[in-house]
């Protein structure tokens, strides 16, 4: 493990990381929609890094579960609902 930075803890550290740099740039303001969608996102890639890690789940559910595989689609979906807003908030919607 390299500073938890594998997998979707890694996933969910970038997102936010990008969440965070459109805040300081002022571009989140432009765009507040998409980025809450893929704030959320990020949060659900967090809990789904912090499943994987623990122990005590692992043999509970197994290696690859249906619930991580449901998760991982449903926070992928919300990226690209994030993007598409931000897309059309930013190009379509010019103020």
């Amino acid at each position: 493990m390299v500073f938890l930075l594998e997998g979707f803890i890694g996933v969910s550290i970038a997102i936010f990381l990008i969440i965070t740099l459109a805040e300081i740039s002022k571009f989140r303001l432009r765009a507040k929609i998409g980025f809450s969608w893929i704030a959320l996102s990020g949060i659900i890639f967090l809990f789904l890094g912090v499943t994987k890690l623990s122990t005590n789940l692992k043999y509970f559910f197994g290696e690859i579960s249906l619930i991580s595989i449901i998760l991982e689609m449903i926070g992928w979906i919300f990226i690209l609902i994030g993007t598409l807003f931000i897309s059309y908030e930013v190009l379509v919607e010019r103020k």
